[in-house]
């Protein structure tokens, strides 16, 4: 199992930015969401269905993971006004 200090608040901060990357079962993002399974992938992003164990109740969220072309600090900026 993986472990990664990912800060989903930083555009910048990627988990690769060279190739797309899919986030496999059980992968535990930023030290809190464990990922259970992918739900669908768009023309914006992939969605995975995760569990929040930061939360007391570990309760299920939503990830939503950008494609290469839309993860670029611009794109981030341009996503937060709409």
């Amino acid at each position: 199992m993986s472990n990664l200090g990912y800060d989903l608040s930083n555009p910048d901060d990627s988990i690769n930015n060279s190739k797309e990357t899919r986030l496999s079962t059980q992968y535990l993002l930023a030290k809190r969401y464990r990922i259970i399974r992918e739900i669908g992938t768009g023309g914006f992003s992939k969605t995975y269905l995760a569990q929040d164990l930061g939360s007391v109740e570990h309760s299920r969220c939503l990830i939503k993971q950008l494609q290469t072309q839309f993860s670029g600090k611009a794109a981030w900026q341009e996503s937060v006004k709409r």
